[in-house]
């Protein structure tokens, strides 16, 4: 069934939901109802920027039956002006966050795009006749078609990202040595490979080639490259137990291959072989198998889950050993 999170990236799914969800352990909430002819999505959560929370967000959507859009908001920016010396200065901090979602059904295919904007630090200023911009940020946009063909389920998409620190003084351009473009072709498929009417396991791999593009930096590098394989296979199980009860589990990793040219000469490439990619929405995987599992309690109008996924015995010293838990009301 679509999750909470998938109403974000395919905002068509919001067309006919009506629930309120809360997630004390995400520190979020949802709700989703009738309006407009269609269904709207009003949520509250958290930008993260590489795995922290960094400032609330806003999160809104709308569907039909034809399309759906939705709106991801955080903003930390301030402005400051000093008439005595000239002086305007537009400030952007950490987590600012714009993110536009849209998709729409295509017979038994959904296509979907989306864009987003995620400033780490930015400033722009004039004083006098100088001015000057100061960039850091992450830009990314992803188009593609998802869908399911019996047994099969897929999604294909194109990407690109545009991350690393710019700045400009007087018409005068500079970058960092990490500035880049990305680009990415991906294929993600999952297989139910064992069905029964209460059981069921399903197999997945998500695949995704990828070439960056590395800015010259004058006097510093020449403009370098690299292209990329990611693979990520993954099992899922779920079994459904007296009427009311749902218990899933997984495993998941990913593998990654590069031919990296990065400094620009051809002659010190190297390849190499890990398991902590960066993707092309900026996030990294962690080197190493992750496992979780997890239950879900339903009746006719409500629903609790959780899932685990940190060694149990650790936890008990004191960590978090819930990855998830939430409840819905279902109306």
């Amino acid at each position: 069934a679509t999750s909470v999170a998938t109403l974000l990236f395919l905002p068509s799914e919001i067309h006919g939901k009506k629930f309120f969800y809360i997630s004390p352990t995400d520190r979020l909430g949802y709700t989703a109802f009738e309006a407009f002819g269609g269904s709207a999505l009003f949520g509250l959560a958290n930008t993260e920027v590489e795995g922290t929370d960094v400032l609330p967000a806003f999160r809104l959507g709308y569907a039909n039956s034809g399309f759906g859009v939705a709106l991801d908001l955080s903003l930390s920016r301030d402005w400051s002006s000093n008439k005595s010396i000239n002086s305007d200065t537009r400030t952007t901090y950490l987590g600012d966050n714009i993110g536009l979602s849209f998709s729409m059904p295509l017979g038994s295919d959904t296509f979907y795009a989306r864009a987003r904007w995620l400033s780490y630090y930015s400033q722009a200023s004039e004083t006098g006749n100088t001015e000057f911009s100061d960039d850091y940020s992450v830009k990314n946009a992803v188009a593609g078609l998802t869908g399911t063909s019996g047994s099969l389920t897929y999604d294909a998409y194109f990407g690109a990202i545009r991350e690393g620190h710019t700045y400009e003084v007087d018409g005068n351009k500079a970058v960092d040595e990490d500035t880049y473009l990305g680009l990415a072709l991906g294929f993600d498929l999952g297989y139910a490979a064992l069905q029964s009417s209460n059981a069921r396991v399903l197999v997945g791999l998500n695949n995704q080639i990828g070439m960056l593009f590395y800015d010259e930096v004058k006097k510093i590098k020449k403009a370098g490259n690299n292209i990329g394989v990611l693979i990520s296979p993954n099992i899922l199980g779920e079994v459904v137990f007296r009427d009311n009860w749902l218990a899933f589990a997984g495993a998941t990793h990913s593998l990654f291959f590069a031919i990296i040219n990065q400094d620009g000469d051809n002659n010190t490439s190297y390849t190499m072989l890990t398991q902590d990619p960066r993707r092309i929405d900026g996030s990294a995987t962690d080197p190493r198998t992750d496992a979780f599992v997890g239950v879900r309690y339903e009746k006719t109008n409500w629903a609790l889950e959780a899932q685990v996924s940190a060694n149990p015995f650790t936890a008990l010293g004191g960590q978090n050993i819930f990855a998830n838990f939430g409840g819905f009301i279902y109306f």
